[in-house]
């Protein structure tokens, strides 16, 4: 005969066997992440306390331990950003570990800088006379360094300077993640520093 196949017999009403049920996966557990905008700037390493029940050997009850994930941050992720944790989730008789979901969420900003795509913004002050003469004007980046930035024109209220090169990194798209939380791919350009004059 043509056609698909025929069910095996084993199953159903011949020997009153019931047919195996694929374990269905819970919904993913989503937990935010506190993080500032330096440590998106710079990249950082985090180690976050995670508590999961874990199936003992006669695969009915469950103890629960104290793990950590492990996330690791690349320069440059965004506030949002996801990093999933494949099956890190409860164990249970016939069940699949729901994956947990970290999301990033960026503290309020620090240091007089916000942060617009991929560059940064830096909010100044200077003096009348310095606005009106020129001055050196010092800004002090995310990753501990102190630029010197040169003042040679008029300055005014809403004057904007920007420093190409010295906003956020650029991130590369992921190749993966994974139970450790990481990410591959190295931070590519980099945005713009945008000086804000009040």
């Amino acid at each position: 005969s043509t056609g698909d196949a025929a069910e095996p017999a084993f199953f159903g009403e011949l020997t009153s066997l019931a047919k195996p049920v694929t374990a269905a996966q819970p919904r993913p557990i989503m937990r935010d992440i506190s993080v500032t905008l330096g440590q998106l700037y710079r990249g950082d390493s985090l180690t976050v306390p995670h508590l999961r029940k874990k199936l003992n050997a006669d695969g009915v009850t469950t103890t629960t331990l104290a793990e950590e994930l492990r996330l690791q941050i690349q320069p440059g992720w965004a506030s949002g950003y996801k990093v999933v944790f494949a099956k890190a989730g409860d164990e249970g008789p016939a069940t699949v570990p729901a994956d947990v979901v970290l999301t990033l969420k960026e503290s309020s900003a620090g240091d007089g800088y916000r942060r617009a795509g991929h560059d940064l913004v830096y909010t100044a002050r200077i003096t009348l006379a310095d606005a009106l003469c020129g001055s050196i004007l010092p800004v002090h980046t995310l990753d501990g360094r102190t630029l010197s930035v040169g003042l040679t024109e008029v300055i005014r209220p809403g004057y904007v300077k920007v420093v190409p090169g010295e906003g956020m990194p650029v991130p590369q798209p992921p190749a993966g993640s994974g139970k450790s939380g990481a990410a591959v791919g190295a931070a590519g350009p980099t945005g713009d520093l945008r000086i804000e004059f009040e």
